[in-house]
């Protein structure tokens, strides 16, 4: 799954029940981040934010959390002008809807 956010995009991959976001597109390409099963980490521009992005100005001061719960990894947004987004397919590739 490739989940955008401001000028980043994140592949989302999960093995063994860790989540990993690595950015596949954006200023800070190639970064790996883990994501904890613990607690609710935020995502945005202002340096308290567990994952930030000083200098990305599409990004919000708090774009987004992550969170875990009941064997599941979740994404929200947090009202964002920007929005989070999840990626239908990668760009140049079809995909299909149904």
């Amino acid at each position: 799954m490739v989940i955008e956010m401001g000028s980043n995009q994140f592949q989302a991959t999960l093995i063994g029940g860790d989540l990993t976001l690595t950015i596949i597109e954006g200023p800070a390409h190639s970064m790996a981040i883990e994501i904890p099963k613990t607690g609710k980490i935020t995502i945005g521009r202002k340096p308290n934010n567990l994952i930030n992005f000083a200098d990305d100005q599409h990004l919000s001061n708090i774009h987004a959390t992550v969170s875990y719960s009941d064997g599941k990894f979740y994404v929200e947004d947090m009202g964002t002008t920007n929005g989070t987004w999840e990626r239908l397919s990668m760009e140049g590739e079809g995909s299909d809807l149904f």
